[in-house]
């Protein structure tokens, strides 16, 4: 492994020229920054980013998501194929192409599958539980934040329901 240091915007050939070496020679380099923390770097990655620093070349990086075919992302989800080519039509699952086939990013299907498994308990929530007193403000407003993020519109206006009916209730009980 070799650790080389290299001066921000250094103009130096000689450095360039050292950097390039190290690639070529060395499947390991160490990258130190001036905060002590220090990355290995191996093989391919080692050359691409010893080629970036010499050339000092603006670099974009870009994590990727694993794709999966529909049929796939159907049996994940417990959907259709058809399902799945609706969704990535409307735009609620990415599309990625390899060649003629339209293959779904994994990062999507998380996302989808821990909406709808967060949706599932907002449903059942509601569902046995009906509210005998009215919330407070506060639980209120943290019931209709949890419904939003976790259920959509459909569960906001589940839980205002809810807790309208519960204050219907306390009124009647109040003017008996």
């Amino acid at each position: 492994m070799t650790t080389l240091w290299i001066a921000p915007k250094s103009k130096s050939s000689e450095t360039r020229d050292q950097i390039a070496r190290t690639a070529q020679t060395n499947k390991v380099i160490s990258l130190e920054f001036e905060d002590g923390t220090v990355y290995k770097v191996e093989d391919d990655l080692a050359a691409v980013v010893a080629f970036v620093i010499s050339t000092q070349s603006r670099v974009r990086i870009q994590a990727v998501d694993e794709l999966v075919s529909p049929e796939s992302a159907a049996e994940l989800l417990q959907v259709s194929r058809q399902t799945i080519y609706k969704w990535q039509d409307l735009g609620v699952l990415g599309t990625e192409h390899q060649g003629t086939r339209r293959m779904v990013p994994i990062g999507d299907i998380r996302r989808l599958d821990e909406a709808k498994h967060a949706r599932a308990e907002v449903d059942s929530l509601l569902e046995t539980t009906t509210l005998a007193e009215p919330m407070s403000d506060t639980d209120y407003l943290v019931a209709l934040k949890r419904a939003r993020v976790t259920g959509g519109i459909e569960a906001v206006r589940q839980v205002r329901h809810e807790q309208r009916a519960a204050q219907a209730r306390s009124a009647a009980a109040q003017s008996r």
